[in-house]
């Protein structure tokens, strides 16, 4: 005899939930229940297939290969109703609630004044947390609307707006390159002294494109920093060179204080963007958020 039983959607998205977050306290926070709830919800869905579907360790959590099959027949569905929730609230709401955005230090030094006094004054209704950190941010796990990214995006699952893009230099004071010369050729750099940017993830490999075809050099030096305005501060100095975004030093160069070589030589852009777990995260006050960045960055020279 076949048994007929109601499906319990809750506990199909509290499984989604769950499995895109890794652990059941990210998750709990997520759905805004306890994670208790959570936890004995998950139990009552494997006691009513009669399958273990999640791994458990004492730090997150992984499906099993029914799990995971599991999940990719129920991460379509719940996409689907929220799509659907979505579609009608969006009609009905104005851009309001707590915005979580989180972005490096470099850019949240640059853009935070606008965010805390325009776009806050533009849309009263809305609360904004930002976290202003050089981490890698799980944007999912972590709960977070929104990320602000520079540099080649590395994961694929995530949504990228382009804010900007811009060209990178490789810039020195006048004074440096009196005294050490002023290199012709990318290969040239091998003789100079440069400020590495360095970060968790990145090295200053760098890419020159001119008539040779393409050349690639390792900047290095003995000057490790991980933050762009410690950057060119430390170019300032007079002792070492360094690529920086052109968005970070064109000023300095305006003024004569930095010199540009190698322009010639086309480097890789520089691109700034907004990024977002999927379209469907694209809520009202994310979109709020994102149009008004274009309109900053779009007043930026490029």
């Amino acid at each position: 005899m076949r048994i007929v039983y109601m499906l319990d959607f809750n506990e199909m998205v509290i499984f989604v939930k769950v499995v895109e977050a890794k652990n059941f306290t990210a998750a709990a926070t997520l759905l805004g229940m306890p994670k208790s709830t959570v936890s004995r919800k998950i139990s009552q869905l494997e006691t009513r297939l009669g399958a273990r579907l999640l791994q458990r360790t004492t730090r997150s959590v992984h499906p099993t290969e029914l799990g995971a099959l599991y999940y990719e027949r129920c991460a379509r569905l719940v996409a689907e109703a929220e799509e659907a929730e979505l579609a009608i609230s969006q009609c009905q709401e104005l851009p309001r609630g707590l915005l979580r955005v989180t972005m490096p230090v470099d850019i949240g030094i640059s853009i935070m004044p606008a965010i805390a006094g325009s776009f806050l004054e533009q849309y009263p209704e809305i609360q904004l947390e930002i976290d202003v950190s050089d981490r890698y941010v799980d944007l999912v796990g972590e709960g977070f609307d929104m990320a602000i990214r520079a540099g080649v995006l590395e994961d694929s699952t995530l949504v990228a707006h382009r804010l900007f893009t811009g060209r990178m230099l490789i810039c020195g004071t006048p004074a440096y390159f009196e005294k050490q010369g002023v290199p012709r050729r990318p290969e040239e750099l091998a003789n100079h002294d440069c400020i590495v940017f360095a970060s968790r993830r990145t090295r200053d490999t760098v890419k020159f494109k001119g008539p040779r075809g393409e050349v690639t050099v390792e900047l290095k030096g003995r000057l490790t920093i991980n933050n762009l305005n410690a950057i060119r501060g430390a170019c300032l100095m007079g002792d070492s060179i360094s690529m920086l975004p052109e968005l970070h030093c064109q000023d300095l160069i305006a003024q004569g204080k930095l010199v540009s070589v190698l322009d010639e030589w086309q480097l890789r852009e520089g691109g700034i963007n907004a990024v977002y777990p999927s379209p469907r995260h694209l809520t009202p006050k994310v979109r709020a958020l994102i149009a008004f960045l274009d309109k900053q960055f779009g007043n930026l020279p490029h």
